[in-house]
């Protein structure tokens, strides 16, 4: 079974019907080397098949984005780091719930 990749940038590229008759294929090698394939349709792109590990980080960074106040406290926290406002480990520890310090 063999399939032809054409690169588009740093994506490799499948038409839809070489998609639909290796998706099993296509699939192991998106999982195994984490790589993302856009699917062509008459040469045009129109969709990516992506591994489910990269979906699922894509969805959570989306998530972390929308969350306006999570954002607005990474953006301090980077922000004080820059700053040299940082805390050591003994400081993190002493706010640790007792019962998860194992």
């Amino acid at each position: 079974m063999t399939y032809n990749l054409v690169r588009e940038g740093a994506m490799p590229t499948v038409p839809l019907s070489e998609a639909k008759t290796h998706l099993a294929k296509l699939l192991a090698d998106v999982e195994a080397l984490g790589e993302e394939v856009i699917i062509t349709r008459s040469g045009r792109p129109v969709g990516v098949l992506l591994s489910l590990s990269d979906y699922e980080g894509l969805i959570e960074t989306l998530e972390i984005l929308a969350d306006q106040d999570l954002g607005q406290s990474i953006r301090q926290g980077l922000a004080d780091a820059q700053a040299g406002k940082l805390l050591g480990h003994e400081d993190v520890w002493d706010d640790v719930d007792p019962d998860l310090r194992g």
